[in-house]
């Protein structure tokens, strides 16, 4: 009778030994299968082709600080700073968007990012790269115009400037936003998970995207800008988006 006690129990203990085995390697699978990162990068394919839509979502994992001084810090709040290339790996277009933690920010790429390219056309293959940085500018002074490539918080009164330091601003790297882009293929749209990289100091310092970013607003005559949502999601925290 003993003997059969022992048998069941140590039968239990395998099988347990093996269900959470089995939740482990999930949770690790899972955990590796996001990347949050000061830079991420990933392709588009087949905008304004009309063979559909795609789009590029993007999260902050971050939690604010309630006894923080600065809105923003209270919200978790940063920026998606966003550069588009084209195939040749020409910038084209840059914008800075907030985010606030566990808020989802969520562009279309054939209207939102590959739409006003510096050329003046529409870009139908390319790249972005996304750099996660904290808040780096104010709302332009009453009677002047925002800059269409600087998203603002109306709620927090910060901007996301991607020009950076070409305007006075800096850009201040914080690795906390994970996102996923949409490709429309030839019969279906697929969707990866942007890739995670450190920048180097030449992309965020001078001459680095910043400038770059300036000198494609600046020759296009503010053509060259991609487009936040028109919504000011910068303080809206949502749910977060789940992967199909």
């Amino acid at each position: 009778m003993l003997l059969g006690k022992r048998v069941l129990s140590t039968s239990t203990a395998i099988l347990l030994a093996v269900v959470i085995a089995t939740f482990a390697w999930s949770g690790m699978a899972a955990a590796e299968s996001e990347e949050y990162g000061t830079e991420l990068q990933n392709y588009f394919s087949n905008a304004n082709a009309g063979a559909g839509t795609a789009y590029i979502n993007i999260t902050a994992p971050l939690e604010g600080a309630p006894t923080a001084t600065a809105p923003y810090a209270r919200e978790g709040e940063l920026c998606a700073m966003i550069y588009v290339f084209n195939t040749e790996q020409s910038l084209q277009a840059c914008c800075g968007c907030p985010l606030t933690a566990d808020g989802l920010l969520t562009l279309n790429i054939s209207t939102q990012v590959a739409v006003n390219a510096v050329t003046g056309g529409l870009i139908h293959d390319g790249s972005v790269r996304i750099i996660s940085s904290l808040p780096n500018s104010t709302p332009a002074p009453y009677g002047d115009t925002q800059p269409a490539y600087a998203g603002c918080d109306s709620n927090t009164s910060v901007c996301c400037d991607p020009t950076a330091a070409a305007e006075g601003f800096a850009l201040a790297p914080t690795p906390e936003l994970i996102a996923w882009g949409d490709h429309i293929q030839t019969t279906q749209i697929t969707e990866t998970i942007f890739q995670a990289d450190v920048p180097g100091t030449g992309e965020i310092t001078d001459p680095g995207l910043g400038l770059a970013c300036a000198d494609v607003v600046r020759l296009g005559s503010l053509q060259g800008t991609c487009i936040c949502p028109a919504a000011q999601v910068g303080y809206t925290a949502t749910a977060k988006h789940k992967k199909r």
